[in-house]
């Protein structure tokens, strides 16, 4: 009878609130408080608190201690005041639940488990419970500062509606709750719209939009999870929040975003794989999930729990949304990305601005002005459209990340067809408007663009080196074609004002002269040519000795006719393609059956010098080379390095985006070259290593005392290299001297029709 008496009396000792992540510090302030909801005192003595994130441990034992019936006995770390302190030093180290669940867990003097406790986004480490189960769904883990705490007093039915977060805290006191006050998962609340990158910087301005599908709902205690890769970032919504039915809610990290609720905590990724938010009611159950990006290689789940399906990847500025609460679980049906409405219905026809279509372009442009940049950086816009334009309220931004930051916000002011406007710093003469702030040099990639009164841009240049941020163009994708780099002191000009294909590397070049305020020096408009002959035909990744300045990629035109290669480009990488590393310029002809030398400046056979060009060695993984043509579709690829049984990273792939054995794994001097020039069936079998032929056919192997043949070269190989790194004050795009055998003649008819479709290729774009 006394060993069922001392059951008893330990059942009624609870672990009845705890704070895994105290504001500020978490060293020494962290608690865990027992309640004993029983008619007699029990003593504590060699009890024991575990706690874990993965496994438990033990982290205090009590010493002769007593908790009366009804009472409370508060067990913190040095700087809590509670019943029991803690050594100095000593810690609970209950863990914050980020990744996966974390636990805490009280045994009896005989190491019985008297109570335990599962937190978090999940338990994937399998943690068991007080039936002896591995339960799947378990309280939510707190936000920083606010306690998980039992709804009442006491109350144990070994399931996760027994907890609550708390706000403010209650160590050694009441929780002060009979029951869950929120309504649950299945009252029909949903996430509407979110806005993950905001325009500007990212801090504070974030913001998730809430929909009762329903009737009215209480969401007191509700979270919203985000990450990147796991729901690390938690925000329970205060207590009293509702939503009437039919109704949306606004939920900001801050006031900055003029929510109607501020709930800190939660983080939207920007999405540069895959990411995802998720709504939860005060138990932990799951209400809703979208998730978000280009590529779920996290293995997100949906709400059925299968693997989910992706909603697109918005731009800076731009948000995501439903059409108001419609939800089939798949978020690329659902969602969409809209121009933001925080607090408002979702639609998806924009507000007529006139941006789209308008014809107003950034027509030149100085970023990296001769000596200091300070008052002396510029933009021209010219309206090559056939109406007027309200530019009210219209801005010019920057950007050198993946955000876009206004330069100048315009007030009331009309502009007439064929006008000009001059946005420049204080030093610039005959500016109309102030530029407010800086621009980019384009050493990283950078952009600038103008938007209408709506947010939608009607107008964008990327420029510089590569795209490393993913600037979004106006064909609505991360734009692959840029201008180029300008050198310090020249401007970036359209070939003619207002030429406009959508496609950066083909409508601009480096201005022989700049010109602010008045018409740009007119070139050739550069071609996009797609033709289905150009391949990588040789590489040499590792030369002897130093590789700076003798790398080389060699291009082989097999088609029965010219190609010229405006606006393609080369990308080397170790891990993916995403930094172009050569985008030809205008008139880069390879003749029929001819080849083309891309390299730096020290290699002998060079027709396109490409300063700063570095192949990887694929030494100890692999590693790849990518042709794109001009709209950003990939032509081509070789892969090579190690076996794939020596790499550790066999991330790189192959034309088919697969993850495939190498071509070849030259040593060094060696290259990696097409058995056959040209022939490709994207298979290994297509490729050897051996004796590097740059310039001229792989299978011409030459005999003692004679010559390599003619072969057709590729532009720029005639009285010297051509260089990709325009000189100061000279244009990017003007056609080099060149040697017999190379396109001379002006871009056929067809490349010309073609770039004027690429012009009419404007789709709607979301608001920003």
């Amino acid at each position: 009878m006394l060993f069922l008496s001392a059951l008893c009396a330990h059942a009624a000792i609870v672990i009845n609130e705890l704070l895994p992540d105290p504001a500020g510090t978490d060293g020494g302030n962290e608690w865990v408080e027992l309640h004993n909801s029983g008619t007699a005192p029990v003593d504590l003595a060699g009890w024991q608190v575990e706690a874990g994130t993965s496994s438990l441990a033990v982290k205090h034992t009590f010493s002769s201690v007593s908790i009366p019936a009804g009472g409370f006995l508060l067990l913190g770390e040095e700087l809590v005041a509670g019943d029991v302190v803690m050594a100095p030093g000593a810690r609970l180290g209950l863990g914050n639940a980020g990744s996966s669940g974390d636990a805490v867990r009280l045994l009896d003097d005989g190491g019985n488990v008297v109570d335990t406790v599962i937190y978090g986004p999940d338990n994937s480490d399998g943690f068991v419970d007080d039936t002896g189960g591995v339960p799947s769904v378990v309280p939510p883990v707190p936000s920083s500062g606010v306690s998980l705490a039992r709804a009442a007093d006491g109350a144990d039915t070994n399931t996760a509606p027994d907890w609550v977060p708390l706000s403010p805290p209650t160590p050694g006191a009441p929780n002060g709750g009979a029951a869950p006050s929120c309504d649950p998962a299945s009252a029909g609340v949903r996430i509407n719209e979110l806005l993950p990158d905001p325009a500007g910087t990212d801090t504070d301005a974030e913001w998730v939009e809430l929909v009762a599908t329903q009737g009215a709902v209480d969401i007191s205690g509700w979270v919203i999870a985000s990450g990147t890769s796991d729901y690390t970032a938690l925000a329970t919504l205060p207590p009293g929040t509702f939503i009437a039915g039919g109704d949306v809610l606004l939920v900001g990290q801050s006031a900055l975003s003029s929510p109607d609720v501020v709930a800190p905590g939660f983080s939207l990724g920007n999405a540069s794989n895959a990411d995802a938010v998720q709504l939860r009611d005060c138990t932990g159950a799951v209400a809703d999930t979208v998730v978000y990006g280009t590529s779920n290689t996290d293995g997100w789940l949906d709400d059925t729990g299968a693997l989910a399906s992706l909603a697109p990847r918005p731009g800076s500025g731009e948000s995501i949304g439903r059409v108001d609460g419609i939800d089939t679980d798949d978020s690329t049906a659902d969602f969409l990305v809209l121009f933001a409405t925080p607090g408002e219905p979702n639609v998806t026809e924009p507000p007529d601005c006139g941006g789209l279509g308008s014809g107003l372009v950034v027509n030149e442009l100085l970023v990296n002005p001769e000596g200091t940049d300070d008052g002396l950086e510029w933009v021209e816009l010219f309206h090559a459209g056939l109406a007027p334009i309200d530019l009210d309220g219209w801005e010019v931004q920057s950007a050198t990340s993946s955000s876009w930051t206004a330069r100048i916000t315009f007030g009331p002011l009309t502009l007439e067809p064929g006008g000009r406007l001059l946005v420049g710093g204080s030093a610039v003469p005959g500016r109309t408007h102030d530029l407010q702030g800086t621009l980019g040099n384009g050493t990283g990639g950078d952009g600038v663009r103008v938007v209408d009164c709506a947010g939608f841009p009607a107008d964008t240049v990327i420029y510089g080196a590569d795209n490393t941020d993913g600037l979004v163009d106006d064909l609505g994708e991360a734009a692959r074609s840029l201008a180029p780099l300008p050198p310090e002191g020249s401007a970036l000009q359209r070939v003619e004002d207002g030429h406009d294909t959508d496609q950066s590397g083909l409508d601009f070049v480096v201005a022989p002269e700049a010109t602010p305020g008045a018409p740009n020096v007119p070139f050739e408009p550069l071609a996009c040519e797609l033709a289905g002959g150009v391949r990588i035909n040789e590489v040499l990744p590792d030369p002897d000795g130093v590789d700076d300045g003798l790398e080389w990629i060699e291009l082989h035109n097999g088609g029965p006719s010219a190609v010229r290669l405006d606006g393609w480009a080369l990308a080397a990488g170790t891990s993916d393609y995403a930094v172009l590393d050569v985008v030809f310029p205008a008139d880069t002809t390879i003749p029929a059956g001819g080849f083309l030398v891309v390299g730096g400046a020290l290699v002998p056979e060079v027709d396109v010098v490409a300063e700063g060009l570095s192949v990887g060695n694929g030494s100890t993984s692999r590693d790849g080379v990518r042709l794109f043509d001009c709209e950003g579709t990939p032509v081509d690829t070789v892969v090579y390095g190690p076996p794939a049984e020596d790499d550790p990273e066999p991330g790189i792939v192959d034309d088919a985006d697969t993850v495939a054995p190498p071509y070849g794994d030259p040593a060094s001097g060696l290259s990696i070259a097409r058995v056959q020039d040209g022939v490709d069936t994207d298979l290994a079998a297509d490729w050897r290593v051996g004796r590097p032929t740059p310039g001229s056919s792989n299978v011409f192997e030459s005999t003692p005392g004679t010559s390599s043949p003619e072969v057709p070269r590729g532009c720029g190989a005639g009285d010297g290299p051509r260089d990709l790194t325009p000189p100061p004050g000279g244009p990017q795009g003007q056609a080099p001297t060149r040697r017999t055998g190379c396109r001379v003649a002006p871009a056929p008819v067809g490349a010309l029709v073609l770039a004027a479709l690429l012009a009419l290729r404007r789709r709607v774009r979301a608001r920003v």
